[in-house]
């Protein structure tokens, strides 16, 4: 067999593959899919409240996790258009946690005086993790679309941000305690993080 035969063998069978949507897009269509999913779930069981909205500290928090969400669910799809994004940029998209976990430190060594109340939902810890997991599943499945390669970091991005939501609505529907936040909202996040990230090293490891 020739080249040219040999050539025309391996592409006889080969289908046109449809471009997938710019990066901004895929990650509306999962924000909105995993925001419908997270409020009905979790208003189902409490209300959405804003007893917490005058607080300067609740305030940061929603705002920086807002960021977090948008800069780590944006920069998750660009990373997987090869090339798209440098280092640089991926170690930027961290940034956002990292300020929103250093926001719970100042909160708490230094507490204010507004009122909080101790009193939190009884579940909020399993419903954030099995949200956690759910926005990580469509998140993980959008990505294989057009990434092959998973990094570490971009899998640990992918994790945060899946959290993200479910922290938020949570926010509002929860107690604003910071002991509460950092043990039951947060610690979760990090767990599930860090056991997702070694499950798929060594699952790629075995491949």
């Amino acid at each position: 067999m020739n080249d040219n035969k040999l050539i025309n063998s391996l592409v006889d069978d080969l289908k046109p593959i449809k471009p997938l949507p710019a990066p901004w897009i895929r990650t509306l269509v999962w924000m909105g899919s995993q925001i419908i999913i997270s409020v009905v779930a979790i208003f189902l069981s409490s209300p959405i409240q804003l007893k917490y909205i005058s607080n300067i500290q609740f305030l940061l928090q929603v705002i920086v996790a807002n960021i977090a969400l948008l800069v780590g669910g944006y920069l998750v799809f660009a990373n997987s258009i090869p090339g798209l994004l440098s280092e640089k940029k991926n170690l930027i998209s961290f940034i956002p946690f990292l300020l929103l976990f250093l926001l719970l430190g100042i909160n708490y060594f230094f507490p204010t005086n507004f009122p909080v109340e101790e009193h939190h939902r009884p579940h909020c810890l399993l419903e954030l993790s099995i949200l956690m997991v759910i926005g990580f599943a469509q998140n993980y499945y959008m990505l294989k679309k057009g990434f092959i390669a998973f990094e570490r970091s971009m899998l640990t991005l992918s994790f945060l941000t899946s959290a993200m939501i479910p922290i938020i609505i949570l926010y509002f529907a929860c107690s604003f305690s910071t002991e509460h936040l950092l043990v039951s909202h947060y610690l979760p996040v990090a767990v599930i993080t860090g056991v997702g990230v070694l499950f798929f090293k060594f699952k790629n490891r075995k491949m």
